[in-house]
C-alpha cells in the first residue's frame, strides 16, 4: 500500500488534532477549584459530559465514549486497519483477559469490557467458549486464548492469563507491523515493545523476581534481544543492559533509569515518565508528515495520553489533590 493511500485520512487527522486539549486547556483545568468546573470546561470540548456523569461522579463513560468514537471512525477510515490495531488490540486482549477470568473465577466482569477494536465482544466471547477456536480471528489471538485457558486449567494460576495475553498482544502487533511493511511502523512497534520490556525488567529487578518470571513476562518481538536482557539479568550486569538498549536502532536518553538501577533507588513512576518523554519526542516529528501511516499512530498515542491526563485531573480534583502533584504525573501532550 502506497504512502498516498493515507492522504485522505491524514487530512482528517488535522481536524482530530485540533480537538486535542492544549497546554492552555490543562493549565485552566488545573487551576479550577472543583471537579464540577472541570466537567463544565470539558463539556465545551470534544467530550460529552452527561448530567448522570456529573451527578454520580462516574468519569469513565465520558472518557470511554470519546475513545470508542475515535477508534470506530479511524478503523473505518484507515486504508489498512492493522495500523489502528497496533493500539486497539490492547483493548481486545484486555477483554479476553476479563472473559477468561469471568469463566474461571465465576465473577461478573461485563461492566469492565471495552468495545473497541476489530473484533466484537460477541466474537471474543465465542472464542473463549470454544477454547480458542474461531477461524475468523487472528491465529495469534486464538493460540493465546488456548494457552491461557490451558494454563489456568492445569495450574489454577490466574496471573498466567495476564502474562500470556500481554506477550501475545506484543507478538500480534509485531506481526501486524511486519505485514504492513512500512519501515517507520516497524520501528515504532519494536520501540513500543522494547520500552514495555524495559518497564517490565525494571519492575522485576526492583521486586527481586525470578529468572523464570522475567523470561515469561518479556516479549521476544522487540529490537533489543530478550536473550540479551535475560543474560544481563542472570549476571546482574546493568552495563550490558545499557549497551543493549543503546545499540538499538533508535537513540534515546535512558540515563535516569540506568542511574536508578545502579543506585537501587528504582521509582516506577519516574521511569515511566522518562520513557514517555523520549517516546513522545520521537513521535512528534511524524505529525507533520502529509502521507503514510505514522501520523495516525502519533495521533492515537497522544489521544491515549490525553485520556489518562483528563482522568488524572478529574480524580485529583475530586479528591482535592494539589494541582502541582497532579501536573507532575501527567503524560506528554501533542503540542510542543
Amino acid at each position: 500500500m502506497t504512502e498516498l493511500a493515507y492522504s485522505g485520512l491524514n487530512t482528517t487527522l488535522r481536524l482530530y488534532e485540533a480537538q486535542l486539549l492544549t497546554h492552555s486547556d490543562y493549565d485552566t483545568m488545573l487551576q479550577m477549584d472543583s471537579v464540577d468546573n472541570v466537567l463544565d470546561y470539558l463539556s465545551k470540548s470534544a467530550y460529552v459530559v452527561t448530567d448522570d456523569a456529573k451527578r454520580e461522579r462516574n468519569f469513565e463513560p465520558i472518557l470511554q465514549q470519546r475513545l470508542e468514537l475515535v477508534y470506530r471512525e479511524l478503523l473505518e477510515a484507515c486504508p489498512d486497519p492493522r495500523v489502528i490495531e497496533i493500539f486497539s488490540l490492547k483493548y481486545t486482549y484486555h477483554n479476553l483477559k476479563l472473559l477468561i477470568k469471568q469463566t474461571y473465577l465465576n465473577v461478573d466482569c461485563e461492566h469492565l469490557l471495552i468495545p473497541i477494536g476489530s473484533y466484537s465482544i460477541d466474537q471474543l466471547k465465542q472464542v473463549v467458549e470454544s477454547k480458542g477456536v474461531n477461524e475468523d480471528l487472528h491465529p495469534i489471538l486464538q493460540q493465546a486464548v488456548y494457552d491461557a485457558i490451558t494454563s489456568v486449567e492445569d495450574t489454577n494460576d490466574i496471573f498466567s492469563i495476564e502474562v500470556i495475553m500481554d506477550t501475545a498482544y506484543l507478538h500480534h502487533i509485531r506481526e501486524n507491523a511486519e505485514e504492513i511493511n512500512h519501515p517507520d511502523v516497524l520501528r515504532f512497534t519494536k520501540m513500543k515493545i522494547d520500552f514495555q520490556n524495559l518497564l517490565t525488567f525494571v519492575r522485576a529487578y526492583n521486586q527481586g523476581q525470578s529468572k523464570s518470571f522475567v523470561f515469561a513476562a518479556l516479549s521476544d518481538q522487540g529490537a533489543v534481544s530478550r536473550d540479551d536482557i535475560i543474560e544481563n539479568w542472570r549476571n546482574q550486569d546493568l552495563n550490558g543492559l545499557v549497551d543493549s538498549y543503546q545499540t538499538a536502532e533508535y537513540m534515546i536518553n535512558l540515563d535516569p533509569i540506568w542511574d536508578q538501577l545502579h543506585n537501587q533507588t528504582v521509582n516506577p513512576t519516574e521511569n515511566t515518565a522518562v520513557i514517555q518523554k523520549e517516546f513522545s519526542e520521537i513521535l512528534r516529528s511524524y505529525s507533520f508528515e502529509p502521507f503514510g501511516p505514522m501520523p495516525v499512530l502519533t495521533y492515537l498515542y497522544f489521544l491515549e495520553n490525553e485520556l489518562d491526563n483528563v482522568r488524572l485531573i478529574l480524580i485529583g480534583k475530586e479528591n482535592q489533590l494539589d494541582s502541582s502533584l497532579i501536573k507532575e504525573r501527567m503524560r506528554p501532550i501533542h503540542g510542543i
